[in-house]
């Protein structure tokens, strides 16, 4: 990353790298002002212009990776009682978070569609008035896939009060992690990185992802468990490195670790559940397609027996 200062316009300048530009297909350009920070973002690809504006008394400064680049949002911030690390560590965790929410969003939409399938199914295996073994059976594998399906969307139900604490504690209770002389610009870096503008973008690509994999949901798992785990270490790592405040970001960082350790659990309390769910579904829709077929013969034979009796008292 390049840097260059301009005294007589007072303007900082941090400039992407050339292997950075190209990879990115990006270049961020910050113009600093002694009360206003402007952020000009220049897209190669597009040509477009986009001026945001940050009203600060203390500048701070940061630098957001596109989502087009498909790369962490990570910050360069020099506060000035903070360093840069603590800050940096405080867009992780927004960004992580919003990770999190798009995880939730897409496993509660992925059960929520075999729950759906199920119901409709185990309704349609109900309709059926044989008492043949095949609608028996047809009858007893939807309802256990829509009971396995339903324990998914349940784990989701009971994960999602969870996540919605660690937001109240950074919207409502963070100030008693910088009870000393407030938080420096952390609670805004954490906003900033949490709702920032790809945030759409980061939900479709983790539907989509998840739509992929759905057949090898035990391998999408354990991948979000380790990108979760690995940016949990590398937070801790960045909140601690002050020890003089340690008082202040040790009870954050637990409350993040606790945020990751739930997560994780939860992830994989859904997908097995999810993964059940799914692979009886594919078994019961084959139970009541042999179901079908065996009541349509039933209906078929019945019919064949009531022309043969007319036939033969007609005669």
């Amino acid at each position: 990353m390049g840097l260059s200062f301009n005294w007589e316009r007072k303007t900082l300048f941090l400039m992407p790298t050339y292997n950075q530009a190209i990879s990115c297909s990006c270049m961020f350009l910050f113009i600093f002002t002694s009360f206003e920070v402007k952020l000009l973002l220049i897209s190669s690809g597009e040509g477009k212009c986009q001026a945001l504006k940050m009203k600060h008394l203390y500048s701070v400064a940061f630098l957001l990776a596109a989502s087009a680049c498909n790369l962490p949002v990570y910050a360069q911030a020099y506060p000035e009682k903070y360093n840069g690390a603590v800050v940096d560590a405080a867009c992780r965790m927004g960004y992580t978070y919003r990770a999190v929410e798009a995880v939730f969003v897409a496993l509660d939409t992925s059960a929520e569609k075999v729950r759906r399938n199920a119901s409709n199914l185990n309704k349609k295996a109900m309709q059926f008035s044989s008492s043949s073994a095949e609608v028996a059976t047809a009858k007893a594998s939807t309802q256990s896939a829509y009971n396995k399906a339903l324990d998914a969307t349940t784990s989701l139900d009971r994960w999602r009060p969870d996540i919605k604490k660690f937001a109240d504690k950074m919207n409502k209770d963070y100030k008693k992690y910088f009870y000393r002389d407030g938080d420096n610009g952390f609670k805004n870096m954490f906003d900033t990185c949490q709702e920032d503008e790809s945030k759409l973008k980061h939900l479709l690509i983790t539907l989509g992802d998840l739509e992929e994999n759905s057949q090898n949901l035990h391998s999408w798992r354990k991948e979000q468990e380790k990108k979760l785990e690995e940016i949990g270490k590398e937070i801790t790592y960045k909140l601690l490195s002050d020890s003089q405040r340690n008082d202040e970001f040790g009870p954050l960082n637990t409350d993040f670790t606790n945020f990751i350790r739930t997560a994780i659990t939860n992830i994989m309390t859904v997908t097995v559940h999810l993964a059940n769910a799914q692979n009886l579904l594919t078994e019961a829709q084959k139970t009541v397609a042999v179901a079908t077929v065996t009541v349509v013969n039933e209906k078929v034979s019945e019919c064949k027996g009531i022309l043969a009796a007319n036939g033969a008292s007609g005669e």
